[in-house]
């Protein structure tokens, strides 16, 4: 098995984990508890170490898969809410967003998509931010060198 799969089934096997840690409360569209909270904080924390790895690896085709991984799923998450496509709702919905509903507990928006597109936003936004940090200290280590 190459090493791009195995690192997008580790991911997804990361994803379902942490989104079974809040299903109880994704699901029911309940406030978060503390411990919700506090996996789905870790969850975009890995994203942003995810995106500084590959910045200071230049794992390029990782990066790009990554980035195919966040746009092509939110966009068919999209595409199911928008045509009512329940299946495609529930497993993009499952995978992308429901490892980050513990942050509802922090903000004050209500659990529809408006909070999905922010937990989707802010884990890609985050990785590309690791990326580009990792990428500056990569540059700036070669420039010392």
């Amino acid at each position: 098995m190459n090493k791009p799969i195995i690192h997008l089934l580790l991911v997804l096997a990361i994803s379902i984990a942490f989104s079974f840690v809040n299903s109880n409360a994704y699901f029911w569209g309940n406030q978060p508890n503390l411990i919700q909270v506090c996996t789905s904080i870790l969850y975009i924390i890995l994203w942003s170490l995810y995106g500084l790895f590959f910045g200071l690896t230049r794992k390029t085709t990782l990066f790009k898969m990554f980035n195919y991984y966040w746009i092509v799923g939110s966009a068919l998450y999209f595409v199911g809410f928008s045509l009512r496509v329940t299946p495609l709702i529930f497993i993009t919905g499952f995978i992308l967003p429901g490892p980050t509903y513990g942050i509802r507990r922090l903000l004050d928006i209500p659990s529809d998509y408006r909070l999905v597109f922010l937990c989707m936003l802010l884990c890609y936004g985050l990785y590309l931010v690791g990326t580009v940090i990792g990428a500056s200290l990569r540059r700036r280590k070669s420039q010392s060198s």
